[in-house]
């Protein structure tokens, strides 16, 4: 089974684009609307915010999912994320999601909080064969985000072979575009989550959106559903959390 991620769909693309170009060339820019994602805020809230979505704030860090190992989300399809042990990436300490969609192949996030409640991701990977390692880190979420507020990374990434951690003298350019569009209450198998956020992911290549998903992330339990607009709608059955 495929695994249209908005990250990896843009990868394919912008490697196209890189290997025809050449590779390399480009700049790089990143977006922060209406902050730089070190708000003041604690991260500590409780959660029971269900008022209407005007004026809401939320901190993504409480609702997207614990960066800790031994977690587990399992989907309609079989399909499922799990965080897999540690890795430094570069000087920083990621934590990697894997997405496992059959047959042993994967798509791979690698994540990483600055320490003022913005999610980065360093790394993507195709497993087993490459990743890209980004000049600048894609933003997820951050502190404090508003209804309706977005945010837009864009980087350019290196690319390694997944085996032996060689450049393969390739580029991607990547463009991630992120909505909170605020709060819903969501039923799924695996039980009915009363605070959620709704986050729209957008990718770019040429000025034109490649794929868009929908997440919905749970107060403390992290993802419960995900749309890939247009192709399928994916619900938790289970998740596993660290004893």
């Amino acid at each position: 089974m495929y695994r249209k991620s908005i990250l990896a769909f843009a990868a394919i693309l912008a490697v196209t684009l890189a290997a025809s170009c050449g590779g390399g060339g480009g700049g790089t820019k990143v977006v922060f609307p209406t902050g730089s994602g070190t708000g003041t805020g604690t991260g500590t809230g409780t959660g029971t915010d269900t008022g209407t979505n005007s004026g809401q704030t939320i901190n993504f860090e409480d609702f997207f999912w614990p960066l800790n190992e031994d977690w587990k989300w399992t989907f309609t399809g079989n399909e499922y994320q799990e965080i897999d042990p540690v890795v430094m990436v570069g000087d920083v300490l990621t934590y990697p999601m894997s997405w496992v969609y059959g047959g042993g192949a994967s798509d791979k996030w690698y994540f990483a909080d600055d320490g003022y409640g913005t999610l980065l991701e360093h790394r993507f990977a195709f497993c087993p064969d490459v990743y890209w390692d980004y000049d600048v880190p894609l933003v997820w979420g951050k502190r404090e985000m508003k209804v309706d507020e977005t945010i837009t990374t864009e980087a350019i990434g290196t690319e390694y072979d997944y085996q032996t951690n060689q450049p393969t003298g390739n580029t991607i350019s990547v463009k991630l575009e992120v909505t909170y569009q605020g709060k819903e209450v969501v039923t799924v198998p695996a039980g009915t989550y009363s605070n959620c956020i709704k986050v729209l992911y957008r990718s770019f290549s040429d000025g034109s959106v490649d794929l868009e998903e929908i997440y919905w992330f749970a107060w403390s339990w992290g993802i419960v559903k995900n749309e890939i607009i247009g192709d399928r709608v994916l619900e938790v059955i289970e998740i596993q959390r660290p004893q």
